[in-house]
């Protein structure tokens, strides 16, 4: 069995140079995909990646292990991408706040439109989207993190993320021809399908460590897909 996040962190604090490498071989992947899918621009989302392993690198001792370390690494990647968009001259909307109190059975994101459609298909809907909506549904369907955890990562009060799921959820439908109330359009049957329960809070679900930057001991040019944090990288 392979360590955790935790006691990854911990060898890495002790000063075991072999640790961090480990933390971001189990990392890049989700965190580049995390960064493309909301940046929509793979240097940027190489940029955002590298500068999260940096400060995650840089801000290890900060981190606590009441929480998982992923929530924590993401909130990092979080930042760094929501930097990347006001540099770039976009505005964050948050204007999901006006929907004060959802009652619960129009919250749960149990019933995500994601099972219904193929990959490549979600991956379109979920890149038409603004921003707030999609990284909320790619935390809960990717990263299976509930409303507390995503809260954490966003820095937004749990409600919020609530109502930022609804509604990413309910844009989708709109996308695909579905009204609020689940009344399927003749083009999209398949997003009438009841989507399978999951139970979203994420209490005690992963734990785990950060990630690097100057002086960051670890190479993370040896990846299959792609040459992501390639040669030139400091990490």
């Amino acid at each position: 069995m392979g360590e955790t996040d935790t006691e990854l962190v911990r060898r890495c604090l002790g000063g075991d140079a072999s640790a961090f490498p480990r933390i971001i071989d189990a990392y890049q992947d989700r965190i580049y995909s995390f960064a493309l899918r909301l940046l929509k621009d793979p240097s940027a989302a190489e940029d955002a990646a590298q500068e999260t392993f940096i400060k995650a690198w840089r801000g290890l001792a900060s981190y606590k292990a009441a929480y998982p370390f992923s929530s924590w690494l993401f909130r990092i990647a979080h930042n760094a991408c929501m930097d990347a968009l006001r540099t770039r001259g976009r505005t964050v909307s948050i204007d999901d706040e006006d929907f004060p109190d959802l009652p619960d059975h129009s919250i749960n994101i149990e019933e995500s439109v994601a099972a219904a459609l193929d990959a490549q298909r979600m991956e379109t809907l979920l890149a038409s989207l603004p921003v707030i909506y999609s990284e909320a549904l790619l935390l809960a369907y990717r990263e299976d993190m509930g409303p507390a955890e995503i809260a954490r990562v966003t820095g937004v009060p749990e409600g919020t993320v609530k109502a930022r799921l609804f509604r990413g959820r309910e844009l989708i439908k709109a996308k695909l021809g579905v009204a609020a109330s689940g009344t399927p359009s003749r083009g999209f049957p398949e997003a009438d399908l009841v989507l399978q329960s999951k139970e979203a809070e994420d209490k005690g679900r992963r734990t785990g460590g950060p990630g690097p930057r100057e002086g960051v001991p670890g190479d993370v040019t040896n990846q299959p897909e792609r040459n992501r944090l390639g040669p030139g990288s400091v990490l």
